[in-house]
């Protein structure tokens, strides 16, 4: 089975929960394991909330949410990224509150 380590997402969030990627292959069985997860918020003025929803978009699916200050970023720790991910067959998806000041990017390792 090839591993490659690549970019997962790369993105703005929006006031809609968007799927940024996920661990289910076409045909085959596929796992994505999280390396790194990085917010910023852009906004030099207003605070920002982002949500983090664990296989669909539900209120029972919100797995994180947490706000960045103005000019912020956050790196999550990996430990807490494969809490959050485990990566086989399921979907990982995110928005922000308001507006579109916040940056997501993800790398990590998909096995196909």
């Amino acid at each position: 089975m090839p591993r490659t380590e690549k970019r997962l997402a790369k993105t703005t969030l929006t006031t809609s929960a968007v799927e940024m990627f996920n661990g289910t292959g076409s045909g085959s069985a596929t796992s994505v394991t999280l390396k790194k997860l990085q917010l910023v918020n852009t906004s030099t003025v207003d605070a920002r909330k982002f949500t983090f929803y664990y296989d669909a978009t539900s209120t029972s699916d919100i797995a994180w949410i947490q706000t960045l200050e103005p000019e912020e970023s956050l790196l999550f720790p990996i430990e807490e990224l494969n809490d959050i991910f485990e990566g086989v067959g399921e979907k990982f998806y995110a928005k922000q509150d308001v507006g579109t000041d916040v940056n997501l990017l993800a790398f990590g390792i998909e096995v196909v």
